[in-house]
């Protein structure tokens, strides 16, 4: 319990007003009640203040829809650390500084209201050409304790994705926004990814981080940040327990017909929240902009849209993985000859930052019939930085099933890796055509592997074994955005290099002699 009464004068509170200072300085609920009666709290709205306060000591990450006050209620718990702190220091970055220090012209909003002067009175000066620091982009409250504990940093420093902040420390990183539509690219999640990677390394022992934000894709800082996690200790001999690095709260716009943030109208006649009608209009804008799938991102933490994927779950055909067989030197699936075909889809990742946003290498063995029908074989994938690993993939997959031709993608500086792995094939013994593939710059990675593969399963002609990887694949098929896309090019450059058997000619012999209907004789 937070000692009010000794960080703060009492002058003209009651008993009552005290009672209620110390327990909104322990309530993030009620701290939001005294100094912005205004807000209204919805359900969720009060789990949300329950959920920051019960993990005030963790990593916190918030994904929730649109309009549904992320960033109000990262004001208000700015605020409430400042109160209960006033030696706390904060830095609150956002995708650019503008949206920091609007934000920022918020909070200073709750801090110089006639409330928070009446029940805090020592936290800022009340005539505000005499305040430490009061402008746009930075605060520094006027609170003694910051003095007495000789603290440096300002209390709130805003910060863009440009902004460098090395050097500076704090208790407190708020993330707000952090990925938007205009760094929503491959080049701007890359910045942005590392703007938080070195932001969280400023991080004291004893700091938190509370991220909030709505997912744009697969591969954005969030899914990142869900993917973190560090080794407990444990006695000598037992294997370390992965714990996650950032406690997540996540929630749709709405399940089943019941909506996170029900409509519903203020004392003031003012109405918030979603209703049917209302999260209609909100999918038609997206739909006339060709952005349903953000849509479904935005209000459904979902970067994938299935109702619009080229290849759905119902396309998927099955086979009995037993009925490949290798007789006489012939492959055959259910007793029908066919040609095995392999692809390798390379990927470099140490091992020292793998997790499951890294890349994987992929060796895939498909095999195709006299009839033009295509069935996945086997699929082997790893995470790995040496090209020892890859070659051992491709030898085993050779062994196994003596392919009649190899394709290695040579993309992203892998043209001579590639083309190293190529030679060491047939010093391996492995003599077969090798093709090493530079993908074509005229077309999108998507559309040239949706290309290959679309007409295939809209015409029944791919099988599947159940499970395994098979069942990954499937995955990256029907996302729009899949967070890893390598079995389904991988797939894609095996079908792609794939030819018929030669169908063989049977010879029938009889030995009924013919003979001609009218004059006689063998017929010829």
């Amino acid at each position: 319990m937070i000692d009010a009464d000794a960080l703060y004068s009492s002058n003209g509170l009651s008993a009552t007003q005290k009672e209620l200072r110390t327990f909104v300085l322990s309530n993030f609920e009620a701290f939001i009640r005294l100094v912005a009666p205004y807000q209204m709290l919805a359900h969720c709205h009060i789990d949300l203040c329950r959920w920051i306060q019960e993990h005030e000591d963790e990593n916190r990450l918030l994904l929730w829809p649109r309009d549904h006050g992320k960033s109000r209620y990262s004001a208000f718990y700015t605020c409430w650390c400042i109160c209960r702190d006033p030696a706390t220091t904060l830095i609150y970055a956002s995708a650019t500084a503008e949206k920091a220090e609007e934000q920022l012209r918020f909070i200073k909003q709750i801090l110089d209201s006639k409330v928070v002067h009446k029940y805090f009175p020592e936290l800022i000066h009340p005539e505000e050409g005499k305040r430490e620091a009061w402008n746009k982009t930075f605060i520094i409250i006027d609170h003694p304790k910051r003095a007495e504990e000789g603290v440096v940093d300002s209390t709130v420093m805003t910060a863009g994705k440009d902004k460098t902040i090395t050097g500076k420390h704090c208790k407190h990183l708020l993330l707000d926004d952090m990925v938007v539509p205009e760094n929503n690219t491959e080049i701007g999640r890359k910045e942005v990814n590392a703007w938080v990677a070195q932001a969280a390394s400023i991080m004291s022992a004893d700091s938190s981080i509370l991220a909030v934000g709505t997912r744009y894709n697969p591969k954005d800082a969030y899914q990142i940040m869900m993917d973190m996690i560090y080794y407990e200790s444990t006695e000598e001999g037992e294997p370390r327990e992965e714990i996650p690095l950032f406690t997540v709260m996540m929630a749709d716009v709405e399940k089943d017909g019941e909506y996170l943030f029900p409509r519903q109208q203020r004392k003031d006649g003012s109405w918030f929240g979603f209703n049917d009608r209302i999260l209609a209009r909100k999918r038609a804008v997206y739909e006339a902009n060709n952005q349903i799938v953000q849509f479904f991102a935005q209000y459904y933490n979902d970067p994938n849209d299935r109702s619009t994927s080229p290849i759905s779950r119902e396309l998927f055909r099955y086979y009995d993985k037993q009925l490949l067989e290798y007789v006489a030197g012939l492959w055959t699936v259910d007793g029908m000859p066919c040609r095995l075909f392999c692809a390798v889809d390379m990927a470099a990742t140490s091992y020292s930052t793998a997790s499951t946003g890294s890349d994987y290498s992929v060796v895939i063995v498909g095999a195709i019939t006299e009839d033009g029908t295509r069935y996945l074989i086997d699929v082997d994938r790893f995470q790995t930085d040496k090209i020892s690993r890859i070659e051992q993939g491709i030898e085993n997959m050779w062994r196994t099933y003596q392919f009649s031709a190899l394709r290695i993608e040579a993309v992203s500086g892998f043209k001579l890796v590639a083309t190293d792995l190529a030679d060491r094939m047939v010093t391996k013994g492995i003599r077969v055509p090798v093709d090493v593939y530079v993908p074509p710059n005229t077309m999108s990675k998507d559309a040239r592997v949706n290309g290959i593969l679309e007409p295939l399963y809209q015409g029944g002609a791919v099988y599947h074994y159940r499970g395994g990887y098979a069942q990954m694949l499937e995955d990256e098929l029907v996302s729009i955005n899949p967070l890893h896309d390598d079995l389904k090019d991988s797939w894609a450059m095996c079908n792609d290099i794939m030819k018929t058997p030669l169908r063989r000619k049977i010879m029938t012999h009889k030995n009924v002699i013919q003979y001609h209907p009218r004059y006689g004789g063998v017929a010829v």
